[in-house]
């Protein structure tokens, strides 16, 4: 929200906030009832078929996240393939369980944060693969709920406001994330809101 508002006041523009409980609703391709979305996500080739990304505002790799009630503390990937684990569907957290982590358990894949994290909490699922900036904040929000972090998987991705196609206002977004990358904003943003550094956490390979 904060970023949103940045943007607007860089634009001399008002902003009205739109809710989008489904994550792929932000993907699919066609006309929006909104100008551009802020939702953590990652800009891949195959998003871009669909839908335009501003620059980036933020690069992030993905987080595995364990219950407290899982016993196993996994410390590669091949760890992880025996544990019941959940994503969002549609996100690159979802991509990687598919290409990289090859799961021998059946994973879950609810469609929104909400259900992911509830899932988390109950033990319904063992572990969470998720972005580690959001995984990292949510449980240094309230740390008693969640187990530890099993650690990152390197992926490198960066963040991007979503647009539809052919959307006007992508190139005075960009030159406005740019002046806020150089004015210092979105480094204060993210030491405000990112409570936890994913930078310490284990890589898991």
């Amino acid at each position: 929200i904060d970023l949103a508002q940045a943007i607007a006041v860089k634009l001399g523009l008002g902003v009205t906030f739109v809710q989008e409980p489904r994550f792929t609703a932000l993907l699919d391709a066609g006309p929006k009832p909104w100008d551009l979305a802020l939702a953590q996500v990652s800009a891949t080739d195959a998003r871009r078929a669909n839908v335009d990304f501003s620059v980036p505002y933020l690069t992030a790799d993905q987080g595995v996240l364990l219950s407290l009630g899982t016993a196993a503390r996994p410390t590669t990937i091949a760890g992880l393939r025996g544990l019941r684990l959940c994503a969002q569907k549609g996100s690159t957290g979802a991509d990687l369980l598919s290409t990289t982590i090859k799961p021998t358990v059946p994973v879950l894949l609810p469609t929104s944060t909400v259900v992911l994290s509830r899932g988390l909490i109950s033990g319904r699922c063992e572990a969470v693969v998720y972005d580690a900036p959001g995984l990292a904040t949510l449980r240094a929000q309230v740390p008693t709920r969640y187990g530890p972090f099993a650690g990152v998987v390197k992926t490198g991705e960066s963040y991007g406001a979503v647009f539809s196609k052919g959307n006007r206002l992508r190139g005075p977004v960009n030159r406005a994330i740019a002046a806020l990358r150089k004015d210092g904003t979105l480094t204060r943003l993210r030491t405000q809101w990112l409570t936890s550094d994913p930078a310490t956490l284990p890589v898991l390979r």
